[in-house]
């Protein structure tokens, strides 16, 4: 059955809405992720979409995933404090994971049969989260940091203790529903200051 104009006209305004309402939503979401990491004496070092790719401008859009151009619908947001070259039991490594939609990940997508780029309609609709992960060297060591955090395997989440992820890298993570970390950062900044400090 082909699209009427009236339904066309309303998919385009329920699309022109959608889009406000992602960067309204970012526009408070990035600065919040910004404090978070403020407050744990971190600062920025990159940002990356998780499960998808940022297209080159030189490639054909229509040629790749259309889930890689909502690239912030799961993404990792990296946050680091270290004091010199060399890595110190006073480092950080900070990880803000931030899924609006859970059913994206690869996990999820495969528990529902997806295997390829997953129908955005009968995608089922997953957990909206905040994660964050947290990495500290165990002692002095004379590796930087980062070549000690990034060798360094994942924490498992819902453990809620600190494991040791590599010879000398301990980690924990932990995870909030997204709605919560929205309306007040208290809570989530007061377990994470536990294990930054």
């Amino acid at each position: 059955m082909a699209m009427t104009l009236q339904s066309a006209e309303r998919l385009i305004d329920q699309l022109q809405q959608a889009h406000r309402i992602s960067v309204a939503f970012y526009r408070r979401m990035l600065p919040t992720m910004d404090h978070i990491a403020t407050e744990l004496n971190c600062e920025f070092k990159s940002w990356e979409p998780l499960h998808s790719s940022m297209p080159r401008k030189s490639t054909k859009p229509s040629t790749t995933w259309a889930w890689d151009y909502v690239p912030l619908l799961a993404s990792n947001h990296l946050y680091s404090r270290t004091h010199g070259e060399f890595a110190q039991p006073s480092d950080v490594g900070l990880y803000l994971c931030l899924y609006v939609d859970q059913g994206f990940a690869p996990g999820e997508r495969q528990k529902y049969g997806f295997s390829g780029e997953p129908d955005a309609v009968s995608l089922p609709v997953g957990k909206a989260v905040l994660q964050a992960w947290i990495y500290r060297p165990i002692v002095a060591s004379d590796m930087s940091f980062d070549e000690l955090w990034f060798s360094a395997a994942d924490p498992e989440l819902g453990v809620d203790q600190v494991q040791q992820v590599a010879d000398n890298v301990n980690a924990i993570a932990f995870e909030w529903p997204l709605a919560e970390i929205i309306r007040d950062t208290g809570p989530m900044l007061e377990t994470l200051k536990l294990h930054t400090a």
